[in-house]
Protein backbone atom coordinates (compact mmCIF):
# COMPACT_ATOMS: atom_id res chain seq x y z
CA UNK A 1 0.00 0.00 0.00
CA UNK A 2 2.91 2.33 0.05
CA UNK A 3 4.23 2.14 3.04
CA UNK A 4 7.83 0.54 3.38
CA UNK A 5 7.50 0.22 7.08
CA UNK A 6 8.14 1.81 10.91
CA UNK A 7 9.49 5.19 10.89
CA UNK A 8 13.02 4.36 12.52
CA UNK A 9 11.56 8.01 14.72
CA UNK A 10 9.11 5.78 16.40
CA UNK A 11 11.65 4.27 18.67
CA UNK A 12 13.01 7.24 20.10
CA UNK A 13 12.20 7.45 23.66
CA UNK A 14 9.72 9.84 25.04
CA UNK A 15 8.24 10.95 21.47
CA UNK A 16 4.97 10.05 19.96
CA UNK A 17 5.57 9.81 16.61
CA UNK A 18 1.80 10.46 15.90
CA UNK A 19 1.24 13.58 17.73
CA UNK A 20 4.81 15.09 17.90
CA UNK A 21 4.76 15.47 13.77
CA UNK A 22 2.13 18.12 13.39
CA UNK A 23 -0.23 18.44 9.87
CA UNK A 24 0.69 21.36 7.89
CA UNK A 25 -2.69 23.22 6.91
CA UNK A 26 -1.24 24.77 3.88
CA UNK A 27 -0.55 21.64 2.05
CA UNK A 28 -3.05 19.21 3.90
CA UNK A 29 -5.75 21.72 3.48
CA UNK A 30 -4.87 24.44 1.32
CA UNK A 31 -3.18 22.37 -1.84
CA UNK A 32 -4.69 19.02 -0.49
CA UNK A 33 -9.08 19.07 0.67
CA UNK A 34 -9.48 21.96 -0.82
CA UNK A 35 -8.02 21.50 -4.58
CA UNK A 36 -8.82 17.87 -4.43
CA UNK A 37 -12.27 18.53 -3.69
CA UNK A 38 -12.24 21.56 -6.55
CA UNK A 39 -10.82 19.65 -9.17
CA UNK A 40 -13.43 16.82 -8.90
CA UNK A 41 -16.46 19.59 -9.29
CA UNK A 42 -14.54 20.68 -12.45
CA UNK A 43 -13.16 17.39 -13.96
CA UNK A 44 -14.52 16.53 -17.15
CA UNK A 45 -14.39 12.75 -16.01
CA UNK A 46 -17.27 13.15 -13.57
CA UNK A 47 -19.57 15.29 -16.68
CA UNK A 48 -22.10 12.36 -15.09
CA UNK A 49 -22.01 12.84 -11.50
CA UNK A 50 -24.26 14.97 -9.55
CA UNK A 51 -21.51 17.50 -7.86
CA UNK A 52 -19.80 17.97 -11.39
CA UNK A 53 -20.21 22.00 -12.50
CA UNK A 54 -18.10 22.40 -15.71
CA UNK A 55 -21.05 23.31 -17.59
CA UNK A 56 -20.93 26.72 -14.57
CA UNK A 57 -17.60 27.56 -14.92
CA UNK A 58 -18.69 30.99 -16.74
CA UNK A 59 -21.47 31.97 -13.92
CA UNK A 60 -18.89 30.92 -11.50
CA UNK A 61 -16.28 32.98 -12.95
CA UNK A 62 -18.78 36.23 -13.56
CA UNK A 63 -19.05 35.74 -9.76
CA UNK A 64 -15.87 35.27 -8.72
CA UNK A 65 -13.97 37.95 -10.70
CA UNK A 66 -15.95 40.50 -9.47
CA UNK A 67 -14.66 40.27 -6.05
CA UNK A 68 -12.48 42.72 -5.03
CA UNK A 69 -9.75 41.59 -1.96
CA UNK A 70 -7.89 43.33 0.52
CA UNK A 71 -4.68 44.94 -0.63
CA UNK A 72 -3.41 43.20 1.88
CA UNK A 73 -4.05 39.60 0.26
CA UNK A 74 -0.87 38.79 -2.45
CA UNK A 75 -3.69 38.25 -5.41
CA UNK A 76 -7.02 38.86 -6.60
CA UNK A 77 -9.31 36.35 -7.83
CA UNK A 78 -8.58 33.88 -11.26
CA UNK A 79 -10.52 32.09 -13.35
CA UNK A 80 -11.38 28.38 -12.52
CA UNK A 81 -9.81 27.58 -15.64
CA UNK A 82 -6.38 28.39 -14.66
CA UNK A 83 -6.92 26.47 -11.17
CA UNK A 84 -3.91 24.70 -11.94
CA UNK A 85 -1.98 28.03 -11.43
CA UNK A 86 -3.32 28.76 -8.34
CA UNK A 87 -1.24 28.91 -5.33
CA UNK A 88 -1.73 28.16 -1.88
CA UNK A 89 -2.77 31.50 -0.72
CA UNK A 90 -5.47 31.77 -3.69
CA UNK A 91 -6.48 28.40 -2.53
CA UNK A 92 -7.02 29.43 0.75
CA UNK A 93 -9.16 32.64 0.04
CA UNK A 94 -11.11 30.49 -2.08
CA UNK A 95 -11.90 28.12 0.83
CA UNK A 96 -12.71 30.82 4.32
CA UNK A 97 -13.69 33.55 1.63
CA UNK A 98 -14.71 33.07 -1.74
CA UNK A 99 -16.67 29.63 -2.24
CA UNK A 100 -19.58 29.78 -0.08
CA UNK A 101 -20.95 33.33 -1.95
CA UNK A 102 -20.01 32.36 -5.45
CA UNK A 103 -21.06 28.52 -5.30
CA UNK A 104 -24.91 29.56 -3.44
CA UNK A 105 -27.29 28.24 -5.28
CA UNK A 106 -24.81 26.41 -7.91
CA UNK A 107 -23.26 23.60 -5.77
CA UNK A 108 -26.21 21.01 -5.09
CA UNK A 109 -27.41 21.88 -1.54
CA UNK A 110 -26.20 18.06 -0.30
CA UNK A 111 -22.76 18.99 -1.46
CA UNK A 112 -22.61 22.46 -0.61
CA UNK A 113 -23.82 22.10 3.07
CA UNK A 114 -21.10 19.42 3.08
CA UNK A 115 -18.27 21.71 1.65
CA UNK A 116 -19.95 24.36 4.61
CA UNK A 117 -18.31 22.01 6.94
CA UNK A 118 -14.56 22.26 6.10
CA UNK A 119 -15.04 25.90 5.41
CA UNK A 120 -16.56 26.20 8.88
CA UNK A 121 -14.14 24.09 11.33
CA UNK A 122 -10.78 25.65 9.01
CA UNK A 123 -11.79 29.26 10.09
CA UNK A 124 -12.69 28.22 13.78
CA UNK A 125 -9.00 26.84 13.81
CA UNK A 126 -7.69 29.50 12.32
CA UNK A 127 -8.75 32.05 15.38
CA UNK A 128 -6.61 33.45 17.54
CA UNK A 129 -8.44 31.91 20.34
CA UNK A 130 -9.78 28.48 20.36
CA UNK A 131 -12.05 27.45 23.04
CA UNK A 132 -12.21 23.93 24.09
CA UNK A 133 -15.98 23.58 22.93
CA UNK A 134 -14.83 25.18 19.56
CA UNK A 135 -11.95 22.16 19.40
CA UNK A 136 -14.67 19.69 20.02
CA UNK A 137 -17.13 20.60 17.81
CA UNK A 138 -14.44 20.71 15.43
CA UNK A 139 -12.88 16.79 15.92
CA UNK A 140 -17.10 15.96 15.57
CA UNK A 141 -16.99 17.69 12.41
CA UNK A 142 -13.92 16.58 10.51
CA UNK A 143 -15.06 13.08 11.14
CA UNK A 144 -18.65 13.72 9.78
CA UNK A 145 -17.06 15.41 7.14
CA UNK A 146 -14.72 12.85 6.43
CA UNK A 147 -17.48 9.81 6.55
CA UNK A 148 -19.95 11.59 4.60
CA UNK A 149 -17.01 12.41 1.93
CA UNK A 150 -16.71 8.60 1.17
CA UNK A 151 -20.53 8.72 0.71
CA UNK A 152 -20.41 11.26 -1.70
CA UNK A 153 -17.81 11.10 -3.62
CA UNK A 154 -16.40 7.86 -3.17
CA UNK A 155 -14.25 5.78 -1.27
CA UNK A 156 -11.08 5.93 -4.56
CA UNK A 157 -10.97 9.37 -3.26
CA UNK A 158 -10.62 9.39 0.00
CA UNK A 159 -6.44 10.40 -0.06
CA UNK A 160 -4.01 10.66 2.61
CA UNK A 161 -4.86 14.57 3.00
CA UNK A 162 -8.47 13.36 4.09
CA UNK A 163 -7.23 11.23 7.04
CA UNK A 164 -5.20 14.41 8.28
CA UNK A 165 -7.92 15.73 9.02
CA UNK A 166 -8.68 13.56 11.76
CA UNK A 167 -5.62 14.66 13.36
CA UNK A 168 -6.14 17.94 12.58
CA UNK A 169 -8.10 19.39 15.92
CA UNK A 170 -5.97 17.38 18.36
CA UNK A 171 -2.51 19.02 16.50
CA UNK A 172 -4.38 22.27 17.40
CA UNK A 173 -4.84 21.38 20.83
CA UNK A 174 -0.97 20.36 21.26
CA UNK A 175 0.56 23.09 19.41
CA UNK A 176 -1.78 26.51 18.97
CA UNK A 177 -3.93 27.35 16.17
CA UNK A 178 -3.34 26.50 12.40
CA UNK A 179 -1.42 29.66 11.60
CA UNK A 180 1.38 29.18 14.61
CA UNK A 181 2.19 26.14 12.79
CA UNK A 182 1.67 26.33 8.91
CA UNK A 183 4.42 26.32 6.16
CA UNK A 184 3.27 29.57 4.89
CA UNK A 185 5.98 31.79 6.45
CA UNK A 186 8.75 29.47 5.38
CA UNK A 187 7.58 29.27 1.68
CA UNK A 188 7.77 32.93 1.81
CA UNK A 189 11.62 33.04 3.16
CA UNK A 190 11.99 30.37 0.47
CA UNK A 191 11.98 33.45 -2.48
CA UNK A 192 14.60 35.50 -0.41
CA UNK A 193 16.93 32.52 -0.59
CA UNK A 194 15.89 32.61 -4.83
CA UNK A 195 16.98 36.32 -4.41
CA UNK A 196 20.64 34.81 -3.01
CA UNK A 197 21.19 32.83 -6.20
CA UNK A 198 23.42 34.46 -8.41
CA UNK A 199 24.76 31.63 -10.81
CA UNK A 200 24.34 28.04 -11.44
CA UNK A 201 27.16 26.96 -9.51
CA UNK A 202 27.88 26.68 -5.93
CA UNK A 203 24.55 27.67 -4.89
CA UNK A 204 24.70 26.65 -1.15
CA UNK A 205 27.71 28.62 -1.15
CA UNK A 206 26.34 31.76 -2.31
CA UNK A 207 23.54 31.60 0.00
CA UNK A 208 25.79 31.49 2.97
CA UNK A 209 28.04 34.50 1.69
CA UNK A 210 25.06 36.42 0.82
CA UNK A 211 23.23 35.50 4.17
CA UNK A 212 26.90 36.54 6.31
CA UNK A 213 27.04 39.69 4.31
CA UNK A 214 23.92 40.93 4.75
CA UNK A 215 24.09 40.39 9.10
CA UNK A 216 27.75 41.73 8.53
CA UNK A 217 26.45 45.12 6.61
CA UNK A 218 24.66 46.91 9.62
CA UNK A 219 27.62 45.85 12.01
CA UNK A 220 30.19 47.28 10.24
CA UNK A 221 28.14 50.64 9.80
CA UNK A 222 27.52 51.05 12.99
CA UNK A 223 31.45 50.77 13.94
CA UNK A 224 32.60 52.79 10.81
CA UNK A 225 29.54 56.03 11.02
CA UNK A 226 31.65 57.31 14.29
CA UNK A 227 34.99 57.79 12.70
CA UNK A 228 33.21 58.86 8.89
CA UNK A 229 32.98 62.50 8.17
CA UNK A 230 29.78 63.78 7.15
CA UNK A 231 29.37 63.87 3.47
CA UNK A 232 31.25 59.92 4.03
CA UNK A 233 28.35 59.12 6.57
CA UNK A 234 25.74 60.63 4.15
CA UNK A 235 26.71 58.75 1.39
CA UNK A 236 26.68 55.29 3.71
CA UNK A 237 23.44 55.69 4.88
CA UNK A 238 21.94 56.74 1.78
CA UNK A 239 23.26 53.25 0.64
CA UNK A 240 22.06 51.39 3.78
CA UNK A 241 19.03 52.85 4.67
CA UNK A 242 15.71 51.54 3.15
CA UNK A 243 14.15 53.94 0.39
CA UNK A 244 10.52 55.11 2.03
CA UNK A 245 7.85 55.28 -1.13
CA UNK A 246 5.34 57.74 1.02
CA UNK A 247 5.65 61.34 0.17
CA UNK A 248 3.89 62.75 2.86
CA UNK A 249 2.22 61.49 5.87
CA UNK A 250 0.83 63.25 8.99
CA UNK A 251 0.22 61.76 12.41
CA UNK A 252 -2.73 63.56 13.53
CA UNK A 253 -3.38 61.64 17.15
CA UNK A 254 -2.11 58.53 18.67
CA UNK A 255 -2.49 55.35 16.54
CA UNK A 256 -3.55 57.50 13.52
CA UNK A 257 -1.55 58.43 10.49
CA UNK A 258 -3.01 60.31 7.44
CA UNK A 259 -0.74 59.40 4.21
CA UNK A 260 -1.08 61.58 0.46
CA UNK A 261 -1.28 65.41 -0.40
CA UNK A 262 -4.20 66.88 1.82
CA UNK A 263 -7.22 68.76 0.21
CA UNK A 264 -8.51 72.19 2.23
CA UNK A 265 -11.80 73.13 2.22
CA UNK A 266 -15.04 73.78 4.18
CA UNK A 267 -17.12 71.05 5.25
CA UNK A 268 -19.34 69.78 2.44
CA UNK A 269 -22.96 69.79 3.44
CA UNK A 270 -22.95 65.69 3.76
CA UNK A 271 -20.50 65.65 5.88
CA UNK A 272 -21.33 68.51 8.40
CA UNK A 273 -24.48 66.52 8.79
CA UNK A 274 -22.64 63.19 9.30
CA UNK A 275 -20.50 64.55 11.98
CA UNK A 276 -23.27 65.14 14.71
CA UNK A 277 -23.23 61.76 14.98
CA UNK A 278 -19.72 62.36 16.79
CA UNK A 279 -21.25 65.36 18.47
CA UNK A 280 -24.44 67.39 18.69
CA UNK A 281 -22.74 70.92 17.66
CA UNK A 282 -20.38 71.30 14.95
CA UNK A 283 -19.47 74.52 13.78
CA UNK A 284 -21.45 75.65 10.61
CA UNK A 285 -18.06 77.29 8.63
CA UNK A 286 -15.39 74.29 10.65
CA UNK A 287 -12.85 73.86 8.25
CA UNK A 288 -11.65 70.44 7.44
CA UNK A 289 -9.03 68.91 5.95
CA UNK A 290 -9.66 65.57 3.74
CA UNK A 291 -7.65 62.50 3.12
CA UNK A 292 -7.79 59.01 0.84
CA UNK A 293 -6.24 56.85 3.06
CA UNK A 294 -4.81 56.40 6.49
CA UNK A 295 -2.86 53.82 9.03
CA UNK A 296 -4.22 52.49 12.10
CA UNK A 297 -3.20 49.02 14.28
CA UNK A 298 -1.07 48.94 11.61
CA UNK A 299 -3.17 48.62 8.43
CA UNK A 300 -3.22 50.99 5.65
CA UNK A 301 -7.03 52.33 5.50
CA UNK A 302 -8.24 53.04 1.63
CA UNK A 303 -11.37 55.51 1.22
CA UNK A 304 -13.97 54.76 -1.63
CA UNK A 305 -12.65 57.96 -2.97
CA UNK A 306 -9.47 56.17 -3.46
CA UNK A 307 -9.68 55.92 -7.38
CA UNK A 308 -6.06 53.98 -7.87
CA UNK A 309 -7.06 50.49 -6.36
CA UNK A 310 -10.02 49.42 -9.27
CA UNK A 311 -9.47 46.06 -7.97
CA UNK A 312 -8.85 46.15 -4.19
CA UNK A 313 -11.72 47.17 -1.58
CA UNK A 314 -9.76 48.27 1.27
CA UNK A 315 -12.52 50.62 2.66
CA UNK A 316 -14.51 47.92 4.27
CA UNK A 317 -14.00 47.92 8.11
CA UNK A 318 -14.97 46.68 11.19
CA UNK A 319 -15.62 48.75 14.48
CA UNK A 320 -14.68 48.24 18.30
CA UNK A 321 -18.45 48.00 18.90
CA UNK A 322 -18.86 44.87 16.50
CA UNK A 323 -20.34 46.37 13.27
CA UNK A 324 -19.64 46.95 9.58
CA UNK A 325 -18.98 50.08 7.62
CA UNK A 326 -17.73 51.24 4.27
CA UNK A 327 -15.15 54.69 4.24
CA UNK A 328 -16.19 57.25 1.44
CA UNK A 329 -13.34 59.60 3.08
CA UNK A 330 -10.97 60.52 5.58
CA UNK A 331 -11.02 64.23 7.03
CA UNK A 332 -9.14 65.75 10.14
CA UNK A 333 -11.32 68.53 12.00
CA UNK A 334 -11.76 70.00 15.33
CA UNK A 335 -15.14 69.67 16.70
CA UNK A 336 -14.86 70.61 19.91
CA UNK A 337 -12.68 68.07 21.28
CA UNK A 338 -9.34 68.70 19.53
CA UNK A 339 -8.46 68.00 16.03
CA UNK A 340 -9.30 64.50 15.34
CA UNK A 341 -9.16 61.96 12.21
CA UNK A 342 -12.88 60.81 11.49
CA UNK A 343 -13.74 58.50 8.97
CA UNK A 344 -17.11 59.61 6.90
CA UNK A 345 -19.17 56.67 5.39
CA UNK A 346 -21.87 54.54 5.88
CA UNK A 347 -22.67 51.10 8.42
CA UNK A 348 -23.25 48.19 7.02
CA UNK A 349 -26.94 46.48 8.94
CA UNK A 350 -26.77 43.13 9.74
CA UNK A 351 -29.64 40.80 7.95
CA UNK A 352 -30.87 37.07 9.29
CA UNK A 353 -29.03 34.58 6.29
CA UNK A 354 -28.15 31.15 6.47
CA UNK A 355 -25.65 29.57 3.99
CA UNK A 356 -26.86 25.96 5.30
CA UNK A 357 -28.58 23.85 7.49
CA UNK A 358 -25.61 21.99 8.99
CA UNK A 359 -23.14 24.63 10.03
CA UNK A 360 -23.24 25.51 13.37
CA UNK A 361 -25.73 26.69 14.56
CA UNK A 362 -26.98 26.96 11.38
CA UNK A 363 -24.44 29.89 9.58
CA UNK A 364 -20.88 30.23 9.15
CA UNK A 365 -19.65 32.79 11.70
CA UNK A 366 -16.78 34.75 9.98
CA UNK A 367 -19.40 35.41 7.22
CA UNK A 368 -21.99 37.99 7.59
CA UNK A 369 -25.03 38.89 5.42
CA UNK A 370 -25.96 42.78 4.93
CA UNK A 371 -27.97 44.96 3.48
CA UNK A 372 -27.71 46.33 -0.28
CA UNK A 373 -29.93 49.42 0.61
CA UNK A 374 -27.65 52.17 1.92
CA UNK A 375 -28.23 53.31 5.47
CA UNK A 376 -27.33 57.26 6.00
CA UNK A 377 -24.01 59.10 6.01
CA UNK A 378 -22.35 58.90 9.19
CA UNK A 379 -18.95 60.36 11.00
CA UNK A 380 -16.55 57.74 13.16
CA UNK A 381 -13.30 58.18 14.62
CA UNK A 382 -10.88 56.49 12.87
CA UNK A 383 -9.72 54.97 16.27
CA UNK A 384 -12.97 53.22 16.70
CA UNK A 385 -11.96 50.92 13.45
CA UNK A 386 -11.10 47.66 14.61
CA UNK A 387 -9.57 45.82 11.56
CA UNK A 388 -10.13 45.46 7.50
CA UNK A 389 -12.79 42.87 6.17
CA UNK A 390 -13.61 41.49 2.75
CA UNK A 391 -16.77 42.93 0.96
CA UNK A 392 -18.51 40.55 -1.51
CA UNK A 393 -21.22 42.18 -3.65
CA UNK A 394 -22.85 39.80 -6.40
CA UNK A 395 -25.57 40.68 -8.20
CA UNK A 396 -27.42 37.19 -8.39
CA UNK A 397 -27.60 37.58 -4.33
CA UNK A 398 -30.10 39.97 -2.48
CA UNK A 399 -27.78 40.53 0.13
CA UNK A 400 -23.98 41.71 0.35
CA UNK A 401 -21.33 39.55 2.41
CA UNK A 402 -19.21 40.66 4.98
CA UNK A 403 -16.05 38.14 5.98
CA UNK A 404 -13.99 38.88 9.36
CA UNK A 405 -10.08 37.87 8.03
CA UNK A 406 -9.46 35.00 10.54
CA UNK A 407 -5.88 34.65 7.90
CA UNK A 408 -4.39 37.60 9.80
CA UNK A 409 -1.26 35.65 10.91
CA UNK A 410 -0.65 34.21 7.31
CA UNK A 411 -0.43 37.52 5.54
CA UNK A 412 3.29 38.28 6.19
CA UNK A 413 3.55 36.46 3.37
Amino acid sequence: MGVKGPSLLSRLPHFDIIRGMVPDYMHCICLGVVRQMTNLWFDTKNHEKAFYMGAQVPNIDSRLLAIKPLCSFSRTPRSVSLMKFWKAHEWLAWLIYYSLPVLRNILPAVYYSHWALLVDCTAVLLGNNISLAQLVYCERTFIEFISDFETLYGRQHMSYNMHQLLHISQSVRDWGPLWSHSAFMFEAFSAMLLKMVKGTQGVPMQILNIFCLTRAIPYNVRAVLPKCSQPEALLIQSLTSHRHTIKAAVTVTSGVTVLGQPVFRTLKRSHYVALHSVTDSVPQTCAAIYYNRAVHNGEILHSYEYCRCLKRNSYTVQTVDDTYYQIQTFLVTDVGYGENCYAVGRHLRQVPYHFCSRSSPGKIKHIVAVSKVPSALVAIPVTDILRKCVFISLRSCDVNFVCSQVHMNDLCV
